[in-house]
């Protein structure tokens, strides 16, 4: 393979979409196109370089955007005007806000009749490993961690209907 006709594939995808001030990116987009490249060329022989250079450069470019955004997002410095959130102080009659918490999605599952995942809950609560779980239940570890995945999906849905817990899951809309 010859890496300067690479590069200068990958340059070609990279430089227009960059804006200017992104300019500086250029090199890393390029170098880590390169090392997908090798890694792809190691896996098995390269029938057509520049179709595989094309959708690597996409690949590429799709996962820089991600990374850019998602790290914007995470660690955007606050605004003079901004306020801290302070979250409101916690009755103590109500108990730990964790076993609260742990007390409603049990309800739910005792409700719905859904045992198997008020067993996934208890064994989560008490921090167990997925893998003794899944060896007392006598499913695969993938198996487990896929049910309760999809266990989850209950409590969430129910606890989002209530107006007063929407907010914590990102439902703020009024009905």
């Amino acid at each position: 393979m010859d890496w300067q006709t690479v590069r200068r594939a990958l340059r070609r995808h990279f430089g227009p979409k960059l804006d200017p001030a992104d300019a500086h990116e250029l090199d890393d987009l390029i170098q880590e196109g390169c090392v997908r490249l090798l890694r792809a060329a190691r896996r098995e022989p390269v029938e057509d370089l520049q179709g595989l250079i094309t959708v690597i450069a996409r690949r590429t470019f799709q996962d820089w955007l991600r990374r850019r955004y998602r790290n914007e997002r995470l660690w955007k410095p606050l605004e003079a005007s901004d306020e801290l959130a302070i979250p409101p102080a916690v009755d103590p009659r109500f108990g730990d806000l964790i076993e609260r918490i742990e007390f409603m999605v049990l309800e739910v599952f005792q409700r719905e009749a859904r045992p198997e995942c008020e067993k996934l809950a208890r064994g989560w609560f008490s921090r167990r490993s997925w893998k003794e779980l899944a060896e007392e239940l006598g499913l695969s570890h993938a198996a487990v961690r896929k049910r309760w995945s999809r266990c989850l999906e209950l409590p969430r849905r129910v606890l989002a209907a209530n107006p007063l817990l929407r907010p914590l899951f990102g439902e703020e809309k009024d009905d």
